[in-house]
């Protein structure tokens, strides 16, 4: 079975010349197998191996047991021991996890912490043949895409899992040849967990009633369905190129196959959010919903995200936690008076001041002075209007917002110059025509906008 796992290891590329590798020991056969397997390898790969026996504290005594016959033993091999102990029912509390979720989440949570400690390479774990049948079953019954159905992969990051090519018989027969003693975890036997159904009652009358070699068929679907897998992730990585700018999928976007589609919602929001976790698959199908529905009509998602119809394809956004709207409204100008303010630079024109000398500029306008009642900075609010020809024809804010394609949240941010409900200037768009300077203008004020 070395030789088995040597070639298995170099195919992978799971260990190099030199490696520091942490072993998750619990002393059951699978990690007292691995901490053997590569006690045997040592001296051909020139490794340094640290021995790590978490306690979860669920089993008492028998636990403490374990973990003392996991120090003598690699006290005995000469082998470097770390005890660490996780109060694994405090996190399921805590998380809301599972006691399997929240013991599995902990423990890797300490090997990375002492992987960081001591410089290591690598993290090996004990999962065989059967762990991985076992855990592809698991997701299918649970529900999942098509990543769930590709089963363990051997390794991840600095994650290793060496004896993947090995079953549990195989284990514990070369345990017996070598005798070699092993612990028996009494929670393996507990039915109550999902996994130990699947393994203790649906493979053995799988084995007995379908196929013999079901876990190896399992494995074998996986290996064809990561094929598959990997291809249709390029494809959907040349599709995000293609159809994705920034935080939006472009209209254009809706178009293609629906599992591109799918897998680019996906990328979006594991961009966006940082993570996939809690993402399921009724998110994906209500982002992809939105293209049907209004502009601005959004959802909200996992990570404080929220996805959005815009004029230009589905947007997905942090969910902004500010207010935005708290700005107190500012007057600038009231009964020919100037207050001065942070955002607004104010200064009248020379009485010959001439129409040519306006420049188009974005943020610095001239207005008739004499056409103001009481100027107002603020954000919009309902029946604001603009003036937008020299007939004094009126547009909602609303319509010239819509006209111009204008995100709802932008709406809400842009600031304005307003004379009652007339809008004087969309500050960084338009100036409302009344108050542009004309040949019977007698007073001009400048007036520039700049950020704090």
């Amino acid at each position: 079975m070395i030789n088995k796992i040597l070639n298995y290891i170099r195919q992978n590329n799971l260990i190099e010349d030199g490696d520091s590798v942490i072993l998750g020991v619990s002393g059951g056969a699978d990690s007292i197998c691995l901490l053997h397997v590569l006690q045997e390898l040592q001296s051909m790969f020139h490794l340094k191996l640290t021995a790590v026996h978490v306690n979860h504290h669920i089993r008492g005594e028998e636990a403490e047991r374990d973990a003392k016959f996991v120090e003598q033993v690699c006290a005995k091999a000469g082998v470097d021991f770390r005890r660490e102990d996780l109060n694994v029912r405090q996190l399921v509390k805590e998380s809301g996890k599972s006691e399997e979720e929240a013991g599995r989440d902990g423990r890797y949570e300490v090997f990375f912490s002492i992987a960081r400690e001591i410089g290591a390479d690598k993290i090996a774990t004990a999962h065989n043949l059967n762990d991985n049948s076992e855990t592809l079953l698991f997701h299918l019954f649970r529900g999942t895409g098509l990543k769930g159905l590709l089963g363990i992969p051997a390794k991840r990051g600095m994650i290793v899992r060496p004896l993947l090519c090995c079953t549990r018989d195989e284990i514990e027969d070369y345990l017996k040849e070598k005798g070699v003693e092993y612990r028996m975890d009494s929670t393996n036997l507990d039915t109550k967990y999902s996994r130990n159904k699947i393994r203790l009652e649906l493979i053995p009358y799988l084995k007995e009633n379908i196929n013999a070699k079901v876990e190896y068929n399992i494995v074998n679907a996986a290996k064809n369905l990561s094929a598959v897998n990997d291809f249709v992730e390029e494809e959907i990585q040349k599709a995000f190129c293609q159809y994705v700018e920034q935080d939006t999928i472009r209209e254009e976007g809706f178009s293609i196959s629906p599992v591109l589609l799918e897998g680019m919602i996906r990328s979006l929001i594991k961009q966006q959010g940082g993570s996939l976790k809690d993402v399921t698959k009724t998110h994906i199908m209500s982002v992809k919903a939105l293209k049907d529905m209004q502009v601005s009509r959004q959802i909200s998602l996992p990570h404080g995200l929220i996805g959005q119809r815009t004029y230009h394809g589905i947007r997905i956004r942090k969910q902004e936690q500010e207010n935005i709207l708290d700005l107190p409204e500012q007057v600038l100008i009231v009964n020919d008076e100037m207050i001065p303010n942070v955002h607004i630079q104010m200064q009248h024109e020379p009485e010959n001041f001439e129409k040519k000398n306006i420049k188009d500029l974005v943020y610095t306008k001239w207005i008739d002075y004499d056409k103001i009642n009481k100027l107002v900075l603020r954000r919009r609010k309902k029946g604001d209007f603009i003036v937008i020809d020299d007939r004094g024809s009126r547009k909602k804010l609303k319509d010239y917002f819509i006209d111009r394609k204008i995100p709802q949240e932008e709406r809400d941010r842009i600031l304005l110059l307003a004379d009652g409900s007339h809008v004087v200037w969309i500050i960084g768009y338009r100036l409302s025509a009344y108050y542009k300077i004309t040949e019977k203008t007698k007073h001009v004020i400048q007036i520039h906008y700049k950020e704090n």
